[in-house]
């Protein structure tokens, strides 16, 4: 009988919702690359009732004037990506791969910075709870990894 995962599950679930919503947001992206996104912001700003000449509804629709085709398909390609890491990093965790509890660790700290200064510059809760996460997510797989090594292999990666 297998023994049960345990917090790696849960990390493996955390990772495909995020695989979920990276591919939810690349689809909304291509979709949006077919439009014209000055003509709908105004639409939107005038449906919430803002004035789409007003200080917030210019500097909202000149940031959209911005947004080429060409640009949008790029971060559409993100998302996608995005996509086939979390999906990636979530098998192997759920197939206790030591390489994955890596992969994690690296993609979860290299994010780190943005995620303090978001916190610094525009703190919020959902931000606090995301770096929360993220913290618990790199010290339990680290702690994994350091107890899980052979005193002789040093942690080395399996």
């Amino acid at each position: 009988m297998a023994k049960p995962l345990g917090l790696l599950a849960w990390i493996a679930g955390y990772k495909l919702i995020k695989a979920t919503i990276a591919i939810l947001g690349g689809i909304v992206v291509l979709r949006l690359g077919r439009t014209d996104l000055v003509a709908m912001g105004h639409r939107w700003l005038v449906h919430i009732g803002l004035d789409p000449e007003g200080r917030i509804g210019t500097r909202f629709l000149a940031g959209l004037g911005h947004f080429d085709p060409r640009r949008l398909y790029w971060t559409a390609a993100l998302f996608f990506a995005y996509t086939i890491l979390y999906c990636v990093e979530a098998v192997g965790l759920v197939l206790e791969k030591r390489w994955a509890e890596w992969l994690v660790i690296f993609q979860t700290g290299i994010l780190l910075p943005i995620e303090l200064y978001e916190m610094i510059y525009r703190p919020g809760p959902i931000k606090a709870a995301a770096l929360c996460l993220s913290f618990g997510v790199i010290l339990y797989l680290v702690w994994r990894i350091r107890d899980d090594a052979p005193e002789d292999a040093g942690g080395l990666p399996r």
